[in-house]
């Protein structure tokens, strides 16, 4: 990336690097500060569903469905989009159910007890009483 930006600066004079070199940093990011934000990650989890969905939904397919421009989001065209893209309608709403159930199981874990990720460790090491013993031999 470092390249990247002495190239541009040299051939260019502006110091910057295109931003397609970032996507590979954004899910390590997103999975790093959700599981920093332990109690309120599911709420976090629900935030970036909504996020991808109106992204999607409103924002992409109307765009490359040829309805609107660039940057400009609508959701009125999402079963013309659907029809124009030759997307089934199944095939949406599996993709809608699917990420609708990433904060529902989420939630439900969290409800369960269960932990993964950065914040499993110090949950299950919460729960150990002082009465327990290491094994010995």
């Amino acid at each position: 990336m470092i390249y990247a930006t002495l190239a541009i600066f040299a051939t260019n004079g502006v110091p910057t690097a295109p931003g397609w070199y970032w996507w590979a940093v954004a899910c390590p990011l997103v999975i790093l500060f959700t599981a920093g934000m332990r109690r309120w990650s599911a709420v976090l989890i629900a935030a970036f569903v909504l996020l991808d969905l109106y992204g999607t939904t409103a924002v992409m397919m109307p765009y490359y469905a040829g309805f609107v421009a660039r940057n400009r989001a609508s959701l009125g065209y999402v079963t013309a989009s659907l029809a124009r893209l030759d997307v089934p309608v199944v095939f949406w709403l599996a993709y809608v159910a699917a990420t609708l159930a990433i904060p529902a199981l989420a939630i439900y874990f969290r409800a369960l007890g269960i932990y993964f990720g950065a914040g499993a460790a110090a949950a299950v090491n919460s729960r150990r009483t002082a009465s327990s013993t290491p094994f010995t031999k």
